[in-house]
């Protein structure tokens, strides 16, 4: 009868000290998830200026872009603005070059774009 009552005694203490380790556990776990939820809270922010940051950056580029394109084709040496005489053309012969090149890059993209 003693050995059982200290075997009792004994499976008790160990219940005991289970608990008190899953207890540990347990607040380990929800102070982890704690900060967790911190540094989600903290890349939620960070992400959201991001956002912001890129909106402008996108925005300038459409308000650029378009002007810079121009620009660039006008200045090219497809166009002769100053003619000087009469007879030539404002357009040079090789613009079939630059034709050519958009339209091919534009099917590439698009085949890409649609078939990937």
């Amino acid at each position: 009868m003693l050995v059982r009552d200290r075997l009792r005694a004994l499976i008790e203490e160990y219940e005991d000290k289970i608990q008190e380790c899953t207890m540990s556990v347990e607040g380990m776990s929800i102070a982890t998830q704690w900060a967790q939820g911190g540094t989600n809270v903290d890349i939620a922010t960070a992400t959201g200026r991001d956002s912001r940051q890129m909106r402008s950056i996108a925005l300038l580029t459409m308000i650029f872009l378009p002007g810079t394109f121009f620009a660039t084709l006008f200045s090219m040496t497809f166009f002769n603005w100053s003619p000087d005489d009469d007879s030539k053309s404002l357009v040079s012969g090789y613009i079939w070059i630059y034709v050519t090149g958009v339209f091919t890059a534009t099917t590439l993209f698009l085949r890409w774009y649609f078939l990937s």
